[in-house]
């Protein structure tokens, strides 16, 4: 296959987006701004940390905290976007990693051998009251 037999190929499974243009609401724009936003700041705190783990540099703690505050404040907003308690995030990401790691950190269930994902959904399962358009 040539790339542009691939890209040919690829493009057959986008959605459409003009449709989904016209779907777009002020929370689905909020909600993608928000999640964009997570990626590129959780991009720049990696990159603090690739530097320093794979080309000798110094970790920079301050400015990975200012990355880490960048990532909590786009979280803030996905959360004010789906009117989502940040305290009920919290308290269903700690019931989850109890259920998953009832004693301690284990590397067989970190792998996913032996987990319960029923089990798991029902700890953290959100349903937005939104409606996707």
């Amino acid at each position: 296959m040539s790339p542009n037999e691939y890209q040919k190929l690829a493009n057959r499974t986008e959605c459409d987006q003009d449709k989904a243009f016209q779907r777009m609401t002020v929370q689905m724009f909020r909600l993608n701004h928000a999640c964009i936003g997570v990626a590129k700041e959780a991009g720049e705190a990696l990159q603090l940390v690739e530097r320093w783990i794979y080309h000798g540099g110094v970790l920079d703690c301050s400015k990975l905290t200012n990355e880490l505050g960048d990532v909590l404040w786009f979280v803030a907003q996905a959360c004010n976007t789906l009117d989502i308690d940040m305290l009920e995030v919290m308290t269903k990401n700690i019931d989850k990693l109890k259920e998953r790691f009832p004693e301690k950190y284990d590397e067989t269930k970190a792998r996913g051998e032996g987990r319960n994902d029923c089990t798991e959904q029902h700890l953290g399962v959100y349903q937005s009251k939104l409606h996707p358009y």
